[in-house]
């Protein structure tokens, strides 16, 4: 019976390790600050795998090579399944074969890494791209211009600025919907202050 507990707790140990390995915090990204190097990276490329899983889902992300050699695969982190459908996503928010534009805070330990910040989704040929936006409602300047985005154009089904039952200061992803002229307007009078709808360098 003693040998059979020790196994026991030795299994529950382990599992435990690797529970805890899995569901990390945000110490592995450079969140803390957009300005500071690695806070803010911003890619462009082709979905080219999703996966819808818990306690983060994640999809990847093949971005060109600017010299022409093999395109570099990023893997993105967001939230768990049902942080996201509190947000209004499904299984049709992000496609393989989507065209994107991507902030990401970058991971300390991969070079083509990265915690999801900011996201365009651009739509089929004359359907509105979809583009989500970080926001936390804690007054600070730097959410202006995420949150005018959001209130000048069509707000995306269950998308809710200000959120009692979410985690006090956890951020939260703005969505509207933008036709093509819109998204135009929008590059024009953003550009400056949000990184995402800025022409590529």
């Amino acid at each position: 019976m003693k040998h059979a507990i020790l196994c026991c707790t030795a299994v529950a140990a382990t599992l435990l390790a690797g529970a805890a390995t899995a569901h990390h915090s945000d110490s592995l990204y450079f969140v803390d600050d957009r300005g500071a190097d690695g806070g803010a990276i911003r890619i462009e490329g082709t979905i080219s795998r999703v996966r819808w899983i818990n306690p983060h889902s994640e999809f990847f992300v093949d971005v060109p090579s600017a010299t022409g050699g093999e395109a570099a695969t990023w893997a993105i982190e967001t939230d768990s399944v049902n942080q996201l459908r509190g947000l209004g996503w499904n299984d049709k928010t992000l496609e393989v074969g989507d065209k994107v534009v991507v902030v990401v805070s970058k991971s300390k330990f991969d070079d083509t890494a990265g915690r999801l910040r900011d996201i365009l989704v651009y739509g089929a040929p004359g359907e509105p791209a979809a583009v989500y936006l970080e926001f936390k409602g804690d007054g600070k300047a730097e959410w202006a211009a995420p949150y005018e985005v959001y209130k000048k154009y069509t707000p995306c089904p269950g998308t809710a600025p200000f959120d009692a039952e979410r985690q006090p200061g956890k951020e939260t992803l703005l969505c509207a919907h933008l036709t093509d002229a819109e998204l135009a307007a929008a590059k024009r009078d953003y550009r400056s202050r949000v990184l995402l709808l800025r022409d590529a360098q």
